[in-house]
């Protein structure tokens, strides 16, 4: 990866990526640190070497996670699990208030950063392809609402991920089996069967945002779930979490010395 590139990224970073962040995600500590994060960022003139990049990310996680992050997965036991958690995560913070643009409603501002996200930053080339030709033929209802909302940027998230699910469940050697997320043992409340037969049945998407506000709310939220129940949460967002792994995993893809 040549210098110019990486400067970009880095450049999309604080401009775009970052500032969302902070705006909107539910977890307050997390925000904290992206948010001196992007301060050291902005302080320094100049393009950043490696070395002051990896002393930026010292304050958020220690080496030892950003070289061999697989010890500290509290969740997940890869990079592309743990993605998914950092993004659902990000939609139930659409609720938040804050000082995003006025033109752009939250939920518009996070399927926009979720998608940047993934062609600036994500490894897998031909995934990242698949994801933004799906985002932009409008799949799992994206266009369906001029302003989405907290509960309609969540599902389709899920649905777009439950879509992924579904196409590359082949390659993970997964045949014949039904893909759908959540399972019936994670949510009992998710699926409505018709005439008993196990594999006919719709989502309830009301029990299905409750299940993702149960499971992705952080303990450290500042946001009070809408779901009866105001549990919290199956998913700890904290400091050994994709929320952090998400960014201090950065200078991994970053190979080249900059």
């Amino acid at each position: 990866m040549n210098k110019t590139l990486i400067e970009e990224k880095l450049k999309t970073l604080e401009e775009s990526l970052l500032p969302v962040i902070i705006a909107v995600h539910p977890d307050k500590d997390f925000r904290e640190d992206a948010s001196g994060l992007l301060a050291n960022i902005t302080q320094v003139s100049g393009a950043i070497t490696r070395a002051q990049w990896m002393d930026m990310l010292d304050g958020i996680a220690p080496r030892a996670m950003r070289s061999q992050p697989d010890a500290f997965w509290k969740h997940c036991n890869n990079f592309n699990c743990g993605l998914w958690q950092f993004f659902h995560s990000l939609t139930l913070g659409v609720g938040r208030r804050s000082n995003l643009p006025a033109n752009d409603s939250a939920g518009e501002v996070v399927m926009k950063t979720i998608k940047t996200f993934v062609v600036d930053f994500f490894m897998c080339l031909e995934c990242a392809q698949h994801f933004v030709k799906g985002y932009d033929d409008c799949a799992a209802g994206r266009c369906t609402m001029d302003h989405p909302d907290k509960m309609h940027t969540a599902l389709w998230l899920w649905r777009f991920h439950n879509m992924v699910n579904n196409r590359t469940a082949h390659e993970r050697g997964i045949i014949g089996k039904d893909t759908a997320w959540p399972t019936k043992d994670e949510c009992t409340k998710c699926r409505e069967y018709r005439s008993g037969v196990s594999n006919n049945y719709t989502f309830n998407e009301d029990a299905v945002m409750d299940f993702l506000e149960e499971s992705y709310y952080p303990q450290s939220s500042d946001i009070k779930p809408t779901g009866p129940s105001g549990s919290r949460p199956m998913v700890q967002l904290g400091h050994h979490t994709i929320a952090l792994l998400s960014l201090a995993i950065l200078p991994l893809i970053m190979v080249t010395n900059f």
